[in-house]
């Protein structure tokens, strides 16, 4: 059986012209607020150029997070899109708030310009699509609930179902000691991707950072379940 590639690290893989998934919990047993790591992406000095695609009907107001060069919503041609995308400055990054639907073939050619595509998205059984290079899952307060349960059907999709679900929840239940959350990434990786953890508050004005015995807490605790 293939072993599951699951590193006891921080995750830090540079993220340049990478294809991102931010999944947000659906109840108030999964963080619903964007982690630190989405400023940090979004507002980036190295970007010349931000995009946003909007949705009028979504509850997070990305908008107001960034200084956008262009803002476009749904009912835009989307052709009309790629060709703006064409001619900005670069490098630049384009952002899809959540509940937009994109077309499949508008991804496809996003990919060929040289940019980041970042989209927001709700936690759910199928909420990571096939282009993507990086899921960061919430914070789960509750290894229990339906949103744990959905971390863990999305975990076993990326991971191609290796390992069981109940080791996926032994997961969350050891970075939920360390207030981390889990992200999956296949950049520079080999197939199907590994499980890192990260800090969502990492970066934030005033957060509390992991401290040394947090962190070696989660590496021991892990390793015993490995």
């Amino acid at each position: 059986m293939t072993e599951i590639v699951y590193k006891l690290e921080n995750f830090d893989t540079p993220l340049e012209n990478s294809r991102m998934i931010f999944l947000l919990g659906r109840s108030a047993s999964a963080s619903a607020a964007l982690p630190a790591q989405f400023n940090d992406i979004v507002n980036s000095p190295k970007l010349a150029s931000r995009i946003l695609i909007a949705s009028s009907k979504s509850e997070y107001p990305l908008a107001f997070r960034a200084a956008w060069n262009a803002v476009f919503y749904p009912t835009t041609d989307w052709q009309l899109v790629l060709t703006y995308c064409t001619y900005i400055a670069k490098p630049s990054i384009i952002v899809i708030e959540d509940g937009v639907t994109v077309p499949d073939a508008f991804i496809g050619r996003l990919q060929m310009q040289n940019l980041q595509i970042l989209q927001v998205r709700q936690l759910g059984m199928e909420t990571v699509p096939g282009w993507a290079d990086v899921a960061f899952l919430p914070q789960i307060a509750d290894v229990g609930s339906a949103d744990a349960d959905n971390a863990i059907r999305t975990l076993m999709t990326l991971l191609k179902e290796q390992g069981t679900a109940e080791q996926k929840r032994e997961w969350l239940r050891e970075v939920r000691t360390a207030k981390a959350a889990l992200v999956w990434s296949r950049i520079r990786e080999r197939h199907p991707g590994v499980v890192y953890w990260f800090d969502p508050a990492d970066g934030a004005e005033g957060s509390k950072q992991l401290t040394g015995r947090v962190v070696r807490k989660l590496v021991g605790a892990l390793l015993e379940n490995i």
